[in-house]
């Protein structure tokens, strides 16, 4: 009986992902490197930087699978494999599979490996928690891989050990007390001096307060110079000197998860030594040093679940590094596919349960019926790269696969390990096990499973755990294996979520996963609608999930409950986007950082104002507001804001009075409600399986709401922006305004006489101690006309600021 296993083979270049640490300068993983148009690109690219000495620091972005780290390899074995014959063989071979792809990249890289001398190659692991370990560490272990053990350099941590070798072969007294003071600080000398090699700092910490007792008080203070930047400085120009090298190559990789393991304590230490780094990166010249850094997104993409510490950190070092992105190609991406896969057989034909699958007519129509397909490839194309060569995944499940690892992959489950490593629910046991009854295709059901652990962990994403969620209750709720294939293969496109490429249609679907009686099955789901339904606002089939039926249920009673008590303003407050107005220009122009609050109110709140002023009796500080009106009998009582505002006659104050009626109490009841349950310790115990449903309707909410504030307020929407104009003491109005130009604007007149003191301490708010003081004394020493020429000597902070007052006093 033929098997599937017979005609398909899994290349064994693949079987294993790359990892520059373990795999540097091995020859099997350097030639199994497969070029396509934008790897080359990309190592050209750094090729080129590193003949003229550019782009020194560099962040190279890109999905997981795409062949990031394998790309580098290849960039490091250039760099930094010695020129002798055989790396010359090893070189050359490279040239000839790079040659079919771009005849000037392997110019460039010709001229590299003939012209340059090779790069010591530091590899930064992500798993340190410390920096300066990471960087120290990495520096001792690229020394020691080159042969170079002369040049490691002396630290704290190896003087710390040369005392313990020392207290052992000479002073064996000694050496007994600090074993005993090391156990009683629950340490044992194994592992105490492998921490030291390691360089941890905890381990030196503790020698650092045992040394005292072993030596009459003293402490140890060897002196050494182990700051990282000297170091690495150092180190590189004794390479270029003395040793026949160019300098050094630094590839941090996994930096994405190093900045997310951080916390805000630690990222500005780490984010301050890179950017030191990556200045002497930049500085060098002779001694040359590159650093790139390896990441799966750019590091703004992480704002939503990394706090605001970090990203401020990051972005401090951002004009420093040039970003890269490894950008593929819709046909390049499913070659990778296509060379991941041996085809053991001349045509399809020959084996009539492929050709089943492999055939024109099937490929036309699944080139009509999914929008991605006919939109990208031209059809030879299609059929050639996407049906041939990824049979035996369906054309649909290659393009979830590829979707799906940029999405969610992680190291031990990425595009390469389904297709080609031996583990539950990847592409390689599947043809490993395959029978001739088993179906010959890979269908989205498999790439379902072998992603749902993800799919249930990816707390960092919460739409797409809780379409996990759904599919998972969906799954319970199946009586036939074909019903679970259709609901994986939903749940799929789902987390990919690209209705416009890949709908979650009855055409879709079908092509999504083998299940013979398709229609049927199909029709019988949706006439019963207890697990997936069609949803006609949309045209898409969607998940009837009863859990989130019955939270909504929860929800719509309480909402009874609750009645008008809701606080809308504060509602719409915490929803909202609009917190802040900054007027750039001014800032800008005056060298300081004013803003307007952003403020929601009703009418009945505003006319109840006795005095403009008391709006700005709350405590928090602003430079002006805007009050945005909230319609709610659907009268805008235009006239009489109009009113109000010249009563007031404040500058500083701009009413916001809307067109459209507000007709969302229903979604702020619902989200008062949510809050509620949230603060529930009772029903969050009881109903533990809701939870993660809470983030979804709040998702919801929100995204209704702030879709009703921008068509209420945004600059479209008809709103009239009400303001007091000082000159010629009138109320002016705007419709279809710019609100950070008007403010700006109203900034320009009302602070006109601010003076520009381009000095951020000078001009904040909030000032500590010291910078007070020296305020202080300046203002004390213009007052009272102070002529003490040391007053205003030295470079201390009072001689800074005081430069920038006396120059803006026109002294």
């Amino acid at each position: 009986m033929p098997r599937l296993g017979e005609y398909i083979l899994v290349n064994d270049n693949f079987k294993n992902a790359i990892n520059i640490y373990l795999n540097l300068n091995k020859t099997d993983k350097i030639l199994s490197y497969i070029p396509t148009k934008s790897s080359v690109a990309i190592l050209d690219d750094y090729i080129n930087a590193v003949n003229s000495n550019r782009e020194q620091a560099t962040i190279l972005i890109g999905p997981y699978g795409k062949g990031k780290s394998h790309l580098l390899l290849v960039l490091l074995a250039i760099l930094t494999l010695e020129r002798k014959a055989v790396n010359n063989e090893i070189i050359s071979q490279l040239f000839n599979k790079i040659n079919n792809i771009d005849m000037k990249a392997v110019t460039d890289i010709k001229k590299v490996w003939n012209e340059k001398k090779p790069f010591l190659p530091v590899i930064i692991s992500s798993s340190y928690n410390d920096l300066d370990q990471a960087f120290l560490v990495a520096l001792n272990e690229a020394i020691k891989r080159a042969n170079l053990t002369e040049l490691i350099p002396d630290t704290f941590y190896s003087r710390a050990l040369e005392n313990i070798q020392s207290w052992k072969n000479e002073y064996k007294d000694t050496y007994d007390k600090f074993l005993l003071e090391l156990s009683e600080k629950k340490w044992n000398i194994q592992d105490f001096k492998l921490a030291l090699k390691e360089c941890r700092k905890g381990a030196l910490a503790v020698f650092k307060e045992i040394y005292p007792v072993l030596t009459s008080g003293s402490q140890f203070n060897p002196m050494i110079n182990t700051d990282i930047l000297p170091l690495f400085k150092n180190i590189s120009e004794i390479l270029h000197e003395e040793y026949n090298y160019s300098g050094i190559y630094i590839i941090f990789d996994e930096f994405s998860k190093f900045i997310e393991s951080k916390d805000k304590t630690a990222a500005g230490n780490d984010m301050k030594l890179l950017q030191e780094i990556c200045e002497l990166a930049q500085e060098s010249k002779n001694a040359q040093i590159f650093i790139t850094m390896v990441a799966h997104k750019s590091i703004k993409e992480y704002g939503n679940y990394l706090s605001k510490d970090i990203i401020n950190s990051f972005t401090g070092i951002e004009g420093r590094i040039t970003e890269k992105f490894f950008v593929t190609s819709s046909k390049n991406n499913y070659e990778l596919i296509q060379n991941a896969i041996i085809k053991n057989y001349k045509n399809e034909e020959d084996v009539p349960q492929i050709s089943h699958f492999v055939n024109m007519s099937r490929a036309k129509k699944i080139h009509a019926d999914i929008p991605f397909f006919h939109s990208d490839f031209e059809f030879n194309d299609f059929f050639n790269v996407v049906v041939r060569g990824c049979y035996p995944m369906n054309p649909v499940s290659a393009y979830m696969l590829l979707n799906i690892s940029e999405k969610v992959a992680q190291n031990e489950r990425t595009l390469f390990t389904f297709i080609s490593k031996s583990e539950p629910n990847s592409m390689a046991r599947f043809i490993e096990k395959h029978t001739e009854d088993i179906a010959w295709t890979v269908g989205a059901d498999l790439v379902y499973d072998y992603f749902k652990g993800i799919f249930k962990k990816e707390i960092s994403n919460r739409y797409i755990h809780d379409e996990w969620l759904k599919a998972d209750y969906a799954i319970s709720q199946c009586t036939t294996p074909e019903q679970i294939k259709i609901v994986k293969a939903l749940a799929v496109i789902n987390i990919i979520n690209r209705p416009e490429e890949l709908p979650a249609d009855r055409k879709v679907l079908r092509n999504a996963v083998k299940v013979p009686t398709f229609d049927d099955v199909l029709n019988e789901m949706l006439e019963k609608e207890d697990i997936i339904y069609f949803k006609t606002s949309v045209g898409r089939i969607a998940f009837k999930t009863s859990i989130g039926a019955d939270l909504g249920r929860i929800i719509q009673n309480r909402r009874k409950y609750l009645g008008d008590h809701v606080n809308i303003s504060k509602v719409l407050a915490k929803v909202s986007n609009f917190d802040f107005i900054i007027p750039k220009k001014y800032n800008q122009d005056f060298a300081i950082t004013r803003y307007f609050r952003y403020e929601f109110m009703t009418y009945e709140s505003f006319f109840s104002l006795m005095f403009g002023e008391s709006l700005f009796d709350d405590n928090e500080f602003c430079d002006g507001k805007v009050i945005a009106i909230i319609n709610q009998d659907g009268n805008n009582h235009l006239k009489e804001v109009v009113g109000k505002v010249q009563d007031f006659s404040l500058q500083q104050l701009v009413v916001l009075v809307p067109q459209v009626p507000f007709n969302m109490i229903t979604q702020i009841q619902e989200f008062e409600v949510i809050q509620a349950l949230r603060q529930d310790q009772e029903f969050l115990k009881e109903n533990a399986v809701l939870q993660t449903e809470l983030d979804v309707f709040e998702e919801d909410l929100n995204l209704e709401l702030n879709k009703f504030l921008q068509d209420s307020y945004g600059t479209d929407s008809g709103c009239t922006a009400v303001y007091y104009n000082d000159k010629f003491k009138q109320v002016d109005m705007e419709v279809n305004y710019d609100l950070d130009r008007l403010v700006s604007d109203i900034c320009g007149t009302y602070y006109c006489q601010t003076p520009v003191i381009n000095n951020e301490q000078i001009n904040k708010q909030n000032l500590n101690s010291r910078i007070k003081n020296a305020r202080k004394n300046i203002i004390s020493f213009i007052l009272d006309g102070i002529k003490d020429e040391t007053f205003y000597g030295g470079t201390n902070l009072r001689r800074q600021y005081l430069d920038h007052c006396l120059h803006i006093l026109g002294y």
